[in-house]
């Protein structure tokens, strides 16, 4: 695509679309801009990177208040019988309420691995067992 001469308003509608949720490709026709241009613009422009960042920014707090949502208060779903709709049901997210408890408060939610050697005792090393062995033969080799 060909790039237009940039405007305060095709930036605009740049950022708008990216704080929509549209990709920077997509954002960047809505704006008649080329996906290339919007890069050199963010590379050059100091206040049009800014502006990226805080769209950004927005759509993903916007992301997270609908996780919230579907987490804690659920959304409705149809419940059907005989293909008929007989009543609703309210559906929560699990994973979500997992994915934001781990974001929100990581050294409470955090997955935790712990590795361990032989009998839950330290792991053993090719240094430490080489250096093991070195000191019995040493240890052998002096009482001779």
């Amino acid at each position: 695509m060909p790039t237009c001469k940039r405007t305060q308003r095709r930036d605009n509608r740049f950022f708008d679309a990216l704080e929509a949720g549209f990709g920077v490709g997509e954002s960047a026709r809505r704006a008649g801009y080329s996906r290339r241009s919007t890069y050199d613009y963010r590379d050059q422009d100091a206040d049009f990177a800014k502006r990226w960042e805080e769209a950004i920014e927005s759509h993903v707090e916007a992301l997270e208040i609908e996780a919230d949502r579907r987490a804690s208060i659920g959304v409705e779903e149809p419940v059907f019988y005989k293909g008929k709709e007989c009543g609703r049901v309210r559906k929560y997210s699990d994973n979500l309420l997992m994915f934001r408890l781990k974001a929100l408060a990581p050294e409470k939610y955090r997955e935790r691995r712990e590795l361990t050697g032989k009998d839950g005792g330290p792991i053993e090393t090719a240094v430490s067992f080489t250096c093991m062995v070195l000191e019995a033969i040493d240890g052998q080799t002096r009482s001779k």
